[in-house]
Formats: structure tokens, sequence, C-alpha cells
């Protein structure tokens, strides 16, 4: 069967299938009207559109067919040109001030119901590596938001209705569109200049009060070398405490601002850059005179309450040594005097310093000791032995030691721990005899009984060999079980005791021996024949039920 559908004078027809999928070939002909003949075999009921198109026959399955009338006359669009708006093609300078602009993508969009479109297209220009580009609107309008970042290369977009031939660049800010018409682009280049954007600012933290404050700059301003296109450019960067707090600046995590010494409220400290190293330079001058210098990539400040207790080592954490009760003594006081405390700029620390200081009586001189073994140069030797001696011990805070230190003869330092100071007195024709105390005696633990028990010393006695100088001392070291006990005396933390053990006394009293040749105390037996020397530095000794 046929087909038909027709137009009214001054249209076309357009037959399309299966609403939507193509029509017949006359449609390409804008045709008045169309005929088209379709068949159908009773064996499957499907109606066919066939058509033989180069000597190959095409079939396609027909279920509904529609038809569209079009105007004959074809609307003619009006549109936006490009050339609308002058575009900068640059200079001839190397490298060039004035760079091109040039725009691309251009399109535009039918408006409906009119012959009027919206076109739109992009405009764009670039600067050379390490320059930053600047675009400017109508010669001196100014240009897009983007450049404040100081970019290598801006793109805009602009429209235009072709009803009233204006492009338009519109942008928004804080919520609010603004638009501005655009008749000519120029671009401008110019060296990379230092940004306050390459630093790290530090952000106020939520606690209450703050730990961390706010770090702003402000006050940015830039010089240009004479000679060249590069610069100098200063800023400031602050930050403030709340009342009754100072603040504390660090640049990168631990470089420190020489106005955190005067723990101020707020702290301004000003930075400066050359744009050919692109690095923010703190710089300062010591109270000594030195140029102290930072490179700035980030910067944080502590806020921190006012007059903060300030960390300090105690002299009391040295033991120092007591006269005894001979006559003369042997032992003397020592004692300390002149404790100050420097603060350890940029933290709550400090650095002691006092003096330790023995003296002997007329016609003696004195002999310090580190026990178990250790004396200092100021003991001096022989004739150069002094009736007093004085040393200066340093402590910090932070590990709450105290220290000896001293350049020994041949010219290396020599640092030496201190826990305990003691001081012996002696004749002034030699040295002065070992010292008892060099060796640690366990003390009683407080127990109900006591496990460890004490341990003393008594009959301390010296002897000088007056052929060789040498002077040799001795001690009873003893320690004692309650009744219905007997004690153990170890040497040395653990390795061994004397032979008194075996026995399980109630009471052990041993001899130590020592000369001034090398210091050292030694426990010494026969057994069989044989003697028996063992050196001590420790004596501990311990109880139990018999």
């Amino acid at each position: 069967m046929t087909v038909s559908c027709s137009a009214i004078t001054g249209y076309n027809v357009y037959m399309q299938f299966n609403g939507g999928e193509g029509g017949p070939l006359d449609n390409q002909d804008l045709p008045h009207e169309i005929d088209i003949t379709v068949t159908c075999d009773s064996a499957d009921q499907v109606w066919n559109y066939v058509v033989t198109l180069n000597g190959i026959t095409y079939t396609r399955p027909i279920t509904s067919v529609t038809c569209a009338e079009l105007a004959t006359t074809t609307t003619v669009l009006n549109a936006c040109s490009p050339t609308l708006i002058a575009l900068d093609r640059g200079d001839n300078n190397n490298p060039q001030i004035n760079v091109e602009v040039t725009y691309s993508g251009y399109s535009y969009t039918a408006i409906s119901g009119s012959s009027e479109t919206m076109s739109t297209m992009i405009i764009r220009c670039s600067a050379i590596n390490n320059y930053n580009v600047f675009m400017q609107f109508n010669v001196n309008e100014g240009g897009p938001l983007v450049e404040q970042f100081l970019p290598q290369t801006i793109a805009v977009n602009v429209t235009c209705n072709s009803a009233n031939q204006v492009w338009i660049y519109a942008a928004e800010v804080s919520g609010v569109i603004h638009t501005r018409d655009i008749r000519s682009v120029a671009c401008q280049q110019a060296p990379n200049a230092c940004s306050p954007t390459t630093i790290m600012y530090g952000e106020g933290d939520n606690e209450s009060p703050q730990l961390n404050v706010d770090v702003t700059n402000f006050g940015l301003t830039s010089t240009q070398i004479a000679g060249t296109q590069d610069s100098i450019s200063t800023m400031k960067i602050s930050c403030m405490a709340i009342d009754g707090y100072y603040v504390n600046m660090e640049f990168n995590e631990n470089g420190q601002v020489k106005e955190n010494l005067d723990s101020i409220q707020n702290i301004t400290v000003e930075v400066t850059c050359d744009s050919r190293t692109m690095e923010w330079i703190y710089s300062s001058v010591l109270d000594n005179g030195d140029v102290y210098t930072h490179t700035v990539t980030s910067a944080e400040c502590l806020q921190i309450e006012e007059t903060p207790p300030l960390r300090t080592c105690s002299a009391s954490t040295i033991t120092y040594g007591m006269g005894d009760t001979n006559n003369p003594q042997q032992q003397v006081d020592v004692t300390n005097f002149g404790l100050t405390f420097t603060p350890i700029a940029g933290t709550m620390d400090t650095t002691a310093s006092m003096s330790v200081s023995c003296t002997a009586i007329d016609g003696y001189v004195a002999y310090m000791t580190f026990p178990p073994n250790r004396q200092p140069l100021e003991n001096g030797q022989g004739a150069d032995a002094p009736q007093t001696v004085t040393i200066t011990a340093t402590c910090s805070s932070v590990d709450e030691v105290w220290y000896y230190n001293t350049i020994l003869p041949d010219g290396n330092p020599y640092t030496e721990a201190i826990t305990s100071v003691t001081c012996t007195q002696s004749i002034t024709e030699g040295p002065a005899p070992c010292n008892p105390d060099a060796i640690s005696y366990g003390v009683g633990d407080g127990g109900t009984p006591e496990v460890d028990v004490t341990v003393s010393y008594t009959n301390f006695m010296s002897t000088t060999d007056m052929a060789t100088g040498v002077i040799y001392s001795s001690m009873t070291v003893t320690c004692s079980a309650i009744n219905g006990y007997n004690v153990y005396m170890i040497f040395n933390g653990g390795q061994g005791g004397p032979a008194d053990n075996q026995n399980m006394p109630q009471s052990i009293s041993i001899r130590m021996e020592c000369n001034t040749e090398n210091r050292i105390w030694n426990y010494v037996v026969t057994l069989n024949g044989v003697t028996y020397t063992r050196a001590v530095s420790q004596v501990d000794c311990q109880q139990a039920p018999n």
C-alpha cells in the first residue's frame, strides 16, 4: 500500500518512522509531499519499507509513521564576532613586556524563538618561564580576579549576546556577580616577584586559652633592582597573645627569632626576599654583633603564660662529703656556693653553675675526689697541691646532671658527671690518701625485718712510705644482722663476697687496703698460704634467718 503526507503551501514535509528511527530517502529533497510504498507478508504480519540504493536493497519494519511540516525558508542567525575585541599582539623586546593575546574555543548557540545567538570564547595570554602575566581590560580598567595569584598563564571566559554585540567578562565575588564590557585586552609579563603565600602561616587551635595562635603577614612592598626586572620584597610577619600571655615565634619548627628573648605579647618581625632566589629571609643582629639569618618557609607562634617557672638544677642532687671525727680530720667538709642560673633561649630550661670547694687546715693540703676514683685537675700535685680545692660544676635542667668540665694538659677536653664529692686532707709533703668514700656502701631497706642492711667503715688509717711518697691506707668494713639472723656480704653488685660468708655469721668485718699509686680499694685475704686480692668499689649486705 501507499503511505502519504503533504505540507501546506510554503512548507516542506518530513516523514519519520517508529517514533524517531529515521525516515525515507525522500526527506533529503525537502518535498512538499511524500508518498512511499510499504509491503506486508501475512506469514509474519510485519509492514516493511523497502528501498534500493546503489544496487543494495534495504528493508525497515514499520510500526508507526509521522510527518512534520518545516518552513521552506531557512532563518539566518546573528552572531558576535571575536574581532569585536582588540587583542594585543605583543612587542619585540627580548624578553617581551607586552605579550600576545589570543582567543580559542569560539562558538555560539541560538537563542530560542529568535535569530539571535549567545557566543562564547576563551581569551588567553602566557608569560615565559619564571615570569608571571598581568591582563588588562580596556587599556586601564583592571583585569580578572586570577591576577592576584601572579600566574604564568591567564585564561578567561567571555560571552556575547548578538542582540547588543558586546563581549562581557563576569566574575563572582562574595556571592555577587560582577560584569565588565570588554573592548580590548592586553597582557604584560614580569619576572616572578616574591609572594607571601610561599610561607605557611600557623593557625590558632581550639584550646582555651589557645596554645597555637594565628600568624599573619602585612605591609608587602617590592623595590625593583636597578638595571633589572628583578625586585627585593619586604613584609612583616606578626602574632599576638592574649593579655597575661606572651608569644614565641618559630620558623620551620625550630628556628627562633631574637624577639623571643623579650617574652612580649606581640612579636612582629621583618623578612626580605630577592626574586632571583625566591627565598624569604629573617635576619637579626645578636647582642655580640653577629648577624643571624634564617630561611623562612613556615612561621608558627606559641602562646605562653607570662613569667612561667623556669626549670632549674638543684645543688642538693650532689652528695657532699662531711668531715670525720679524727684529730686532725682525714675527711673534711665539702661545700657549694655561688649557684647561678642562665635561661636557655627559647625554652623554659636553664643552665646552672656553682662552685664546689673544700679546705684543709693550715699545714695540710686538700684532695678532692669524685667517687669512686675520679679527681679534678685542681688537686694539683706535690708542691702544687693547694690548701683549698675549688671547682666549677655546671648542669642543664634538660637532664639535671651536674658535670665537671676541664681541659687536660694534653689539650683534650674532659667531662665527668658528678653525683658525689668528697675531700681528704694530708700533710703538704705528699698527696692525699685514698678516700674511704670511694666505695659505695649499702644502706638498710627499712623493712621489718630488713633484707638489705647497712654497711659502714671504721678504723681508717694511712701511713706514708717516706722513700716513695706512696700513702698506704686501710680500713675495716662491717655489717651485722639482728639476733637470730646471719649476714651475707656482696662485692660490686653481685661479684661474690669475702670468705667469711661461708660461716653464715651474724656479723662480718673485713679489711680493705688502698694506696695512692692506683687509688683502688682491695679486699685482701690469705687462704691456705695463698693471698687473694679483689678490687672493690661497692659493698652490700643482706641478712636471712638462721
